[in-house]
């Protein structure tokens, strides 16, 4: 029997367990889902312990105590079992402003699209779901935004529900061949101990979500030269592919390319992340809603630290196995996802083409775009496509990258 928490469940608790019970009835969080990881423990606390939000636990209390059964160690093992539902998420027209100023969230129907791309799991389904609407920044005309987490719980509970390891993403708006994961779940863990990021995605305006499943997969770095077979001699019946530098075996073409990265290496880019001017500015920019003139400085950013880091070679007082800074390295220091990064420094390229005073490429309509100030927020995705449209009309193709 569900039953309100007491104080000593969830006064010993860290900040990822007390998200996690928020979690378990996401529909019952008032604030906007999407600032859920950045609230501190005493704001989860006091929610969690308000009648008035309604948090439950399914924990019987023990005879004469006010504990619950194996001690305050309630969180990331609490069950799912009073998630949102479609009977429970409330009225489907949109309600009054909250009293606490946040996003109004209001359930609607969606269709999953999933595309499950894992050898063992192949399959295409639709799913239908009901989320809650989050706002509408950074979306095209009729698009909205939902909580990821609370999309990817409705699907958990459904009949759809995804099986085994997996990383889930969306496709890319702009490039649809590439895809921005915001989870990764490892097989039988429990869906409320997950970490989503970014935690909102964007709806299309016929109400759709195409989810793509994809295997995860752990490279690390072997510091051995690639090619094993300095000889080019290879040993009859080796399976061979020929390439630049000449044939590869099996083994050579297995090797991993990849690796994960140091803490040294990440703490290092870090530093000096930060000690490039506008980074304060850049760093506060994260998934804010953006004048353009703000976008474009944001996005400069992003590229001229990637133009500089990207390829050159760690220091000496780095212990790092690879020779140069990947791209991947770059992405985790800025934090910013691989097209969002990619993103930038093709947007950067675009207005760097026809912004500049005196050459044949220069657009006073490109320049004016980039400049102007709306007393309504613009969308990122608004100027992204004026400028890809732009640059489409005027020129073939991006300079390759």
């Amino acid at each position: 029997m569900e039953r309100p928490y007491i104080t000593k469940e969830v006064e010993g608790l860290g900040q990822k367990e007390l998200v996690a019970l928020v979690r378990r009835q996401i529909n019952k969080w008032p604030l906007t889902p999407g600032k859920l990881s950045k609230a501190n423990k005493a704001d989860l606390k006091s929610k969690l312990l308000d009648p008035k939000y309604g948090f439950t636990t399914d924990k019987p209390a023990i005879p004469g105590t006010d504990l619950v059964p194996g001690g305050s160690t309630a969180g990331p093992s609490a069950t799912i079992a009073t998630a949102p539902t479609v009977d429970n998420l409330g009225p489907v027209e949109p309600s009054p402003t909250p009293e606490n100023g946040g996003t109004v969230l209001v359930p609607r129907e969606i269709r999953l699209l999933i595309d499950d791309r894992r050898a063992s799991y192949p399959i295409h389904t639709m799913q239908r779901v009901q989320v809650r609407f989050v706002d509408t920044a950074d979306c095209g005309e009729n698009e909205w935004r939902a909580d990821a987490f609370e999309i990817l719980l409705a699907l958990q509970k459904s009949i759809s529900s995804i099986t085994g390891s997996a990383k889930i993403g969306t496709p890319d708006r702009l490039n649809s061949s590439y895809t921005e994961y915001f989870v990764e779940i490892i097989s039988n863990q429990p869906v409320e101990t997950l970490a989503v990021s970014p935690e909102l995605v964007v709806i299309s305006e016929d109400n759709q979500l195409t989810l793509r499943v994809d295997t995860i997969q752990r490279l690390e770095v072997d510091a051995q030269p690639t090619h094993t077979n300095p000889s080019g001699v290879l040993p009859p019946g080796a399976p061979v592919v020929a390439t630049a530098s000449g044939a590869l075996n099996a083994q050579d073409r297995a090797r991993p390319r990849t690796r994960e990265l140091t803490q040294q290496e990440i703490e290092w880019l870090k530093k000096q992340l930060s000690t490039r001017q506008g980074y304060t500015q850049f760093d506060a920019s994260h998934n804010k809603v953006l004048q353009n003139v703000e976008r474009v400085r944001y996005w400069r950013f992003a590229a001229e630290f990637s133009r500089v880091f990207h390829k050159q070679t760690w220091p000496q007082e780095i212990s790092s196995p690879s020779k140069g800074i990947s791209k991947g390295a770059i992405e985790k220091a800025l934090s910013m996802s691989k097209s969002a990064l990619l993103d930038a420094i093709q947007m950067i390229e675009i207005i760097d083409r026809y912004t500049v005073e005196g050459s044949d490429n220069y657009s006073e309509e490109v320049t004016d775009e980039i400049t102007k100030s709306n007393e309504n927020m613009p969308k990122a995705a608004t100027l992204k496509a004026f400028l890809t449209g732009w640059d489409r009309a005027h020129r073939a193709t991006f300079t390759t990258i």
